[in-house]
């Protein structure tokens, strides 16, 4: 619990690598919501930079709940510092088609994002 606790509770790639001492000490294999603390490592290892083993664990945590918003908004902005647009935005309506409320502020960031696109670059929405 400890160490669950520890991967929500950072709020810098310092405290994300911090965290994951302890959640990859964890084995949740025959636990029926092992996919949590999938999506806990991959949150921290988005984080701290790694992207693409944070997004292997994205995937494999949201086959377990592909319901979750957070998770796929979370993947949208690790495929984004990569520049890899076209994946960020399959992210992004995957978290839109999720429809959690707790999630409408940061689902407002597209919305800001594609303004932003459609004034810079008109000739993409026609």
């Amino acid at each position: 619990m400890a160490a669950c606790r520890a991967g929500l509770a950072w709020r810098d790639s310092a405290g994300a690598i911090a965290a994951l001492e302890g959640l990859d000490r964890v084995n949740g294999g025959r636990h029926p919501k092992a996919y949590v603390i999938d999506l806990l490592r991959a949150r921290a290892r988005l984080a701290s930079g790694n992207i693409d083993l944070g997004s292997y664990l994205m995937m494999g945590g949201l086959g377990g709940s592909p319901c979750m918003a957070g998770a796929w908004l979370d993947l949208a902005h690790g495929y984004l510092k990569t520049y890899q647009p076209v994946l960020a935005w399959l992210c992004l309506e995957a978290a839109e088609r999720a429809d959690c409320p707790n999630c409408k502020t940061r689902l407002g960031e597209r919305a800001e994002l594609e303004r932003g696109l459609e004034k810079r670059h008109p000739d993409f929405f026609e």
